[in-house]
């Protein structure tokens, strides 16, 4: 039984590039790779094997240098060069690979979210509108936020400091109970839309932190 299952290369230049490759680069001798072609893989009988050798010393595919063959200079050029387009290849299909799981186990901004807010409030929309929310995010990468927020005529500031990992909020409906929960409040929920339209780095950062490592958190 032949050892390849699909046909080789029909060309002759290919055909021996496609020969050194399944023989693993090596320096054949002439009897060497008659064997090879017909015995081993079975590709022709040992009359056409020699034929073929021949036809390729003719044509300078191949030199013999003391009874040793080796690829001649210009298919040794295209071995590299098709080596390096296979690597790139399989680099590429690599990269794309990686990204398509990154995608598949990488939690999102929503994501996070959902899993902070209290059940009573997943189902609901915040009527906070965004106008109503001034951000003061001087340096995104110290992951510090004060956040003001107008509504019914009253004045209401959010502070976050995602190094320290400590939010600092009152209102009447960040009760103790979501305190200890470390749940959001609508205006915390309202503040982090707002961080993800302007800031959506630093907002999923801060919203990973404050779901992966919420023991470490303090809210007040």
């Amino acid at each position: 039984m032949p050892i390849f299952q699909f046909v080789p290369p029909s060309n002759l230049p290919d055909f021996i590039l496609y020969i050194w490759h399944c023989m693993g680069k090596e320096s054949p001798s002439i009897p060497d790779l008659r064997f090879f072609l017909s015995f081993r893989a079975k590709l022709m009988s040992p009359s056409k094997a020699q034929e073929l050798i021949e036809n390729a010393l003719h044509d300078r595919l191949i030199v013999n240098k003391n009874n040793i063959l080796q690829l001649s200079d210009t298919l040794q050029t295209r071995q590299v060069g098709q080596e390096q387009a296979e690597k790139e290849r399989i680099q590429q299909t690599l990269v794309q690979q990686a990204r398509k799981e990154k995608v598949l186990t990488t939690k999102t901004f929503n994501d996070y979210f959902r899993e902070i807010l209290p059940e009573e409030y997943k189902s609901k929309t915040f009527l906070i509108k965004l106008k109503d929310i001034q951000l003061n995010v001087p340096d995104p990468a110290s992951e510090q936020v004060r956040g003001t927020i107008i509504t019914e005529g009253k004045s209401i500031e959010v502070t976050i400091d995602g190094k320290r990992k400590i939010l600092s909020h009152s209102c009447d409906f960040l009760t103790s109970q979501y305190q200890s929960a470390r749940k959001f409040c609508p205006h915390l929920g309202a503040i982090f839309r707002s961080l993800q339209k302007n800031f959506p780095d630093l907002a999923l950062c801060l919203l990973q932190s404050m779901v992966e490592e919420k023991t470490k958190w303090q809210y007040s």
